[in-house]
């Protein structure tokens, strides 16, 4: 995949090839998805226009061949990332400067939501069984992971070992991807939310690193307060128990 570019006057990213394709540079970054078992496709989202199914078939084809359970391919101005957990391959498509790491963190995560909430419903789907509801959820996540700083997402890298998942040069598929137009689905509201869940994120991660250190003084005070309140407890019943007698 070697897509060829020229910046044209607007600011857009001109394709060398006939089709005219038309990339904004400066909003890459995960720009497709796809959940398959095997090469059975049960869910994806695309955030532009583009040959991405076509493509993504022979790059699954070459996963299941593959069988590494983790690993990255680099091809042209592009990144394959996956992770393939008990049959079931998490792939997205990134521009090449996108961060491994964070495409990685993307991928952990949308495996948890979609383990969690499909279970072994999973392994004898139809094709596209989940495309409809959880392509939603890939589409927040996509948008999430793409804009939000390596900075905010730093205390979750412990999940991502970087140094353990290789890089390979992926081998000539027989159609090149091919983004015909961004689209730009963030309003001002999505740009809002945006902020508002990145605030949130930043404020867990926080809270979960304050009780990881603290979590031996909360469970002392705990105890403290249950022994308190047993030993007001029993001197108010002898108290009512002397009043009565």
């Amino acid at each position: 995949l070697d897509p060829r570019t020229q910046r044209t006057e607007s600011g857009l990213a001109m394709d060398g090839y006939t089709t005219g394709l038309l990339i904004n540079e400066s909003t890459l970054g995960i720009i497709y998805t796809v959940i398959a078992r095997d090469t059975t496709v049960l869910a994806s989202h695309a955030a532009c226009h583009g040959n991405f199914t076509e493509v993504s078939q022979q790059v699954l084809q070459v996963v299941t061949m593959d069988r590494s359970e983790k690993l990255s391919y680099a091809s042209g101005e592009y990144m394959y990332h996956y992770i393939c957990v008990d049959g079931i391959v998490y792939l997205c498509i990134t521009d090449d400067d996108f961060e491994r790491s964070k495409a990685f963190l993307y991928l952990e995560n949308i495996k948890e939501k979609f383990q969690e909430k499909y279970g072994s419903y999973v392994h004898t789907a139809l094709p596209y069984a989940m495309n409809s509801e959880f392509s939603r959820e890939l589409s927040k996540q996509m948008t999430f992971y793409s804009r939000t700083s390596l900075s905010v997402l730093n205390s979750e890298l412990e999940m991502v070992q970087l140094q353990n998942i290789r890089v390979k040069d992926l081998p000539d598929l027989s159609g090149n991807v091919e983004v015909e137009q961004l689209e730009i689905e963030r309003s001002q509201e999505d740009i809002l939310s945006h902020r508002s869940l990145e605030i949130l994120i930043r404020n867990t991660s926080r809270c979960r690193i304050c009780c990881q250190r603290h979590y031996k003084t909360l469970i002392v005070v705990f105890l403290l307060l249950l022994v308190a309140c047993i030993i007001i407890g029993a001197i108010l019943f002898v108290l009512l128990y002397d009043d009565h007698a």
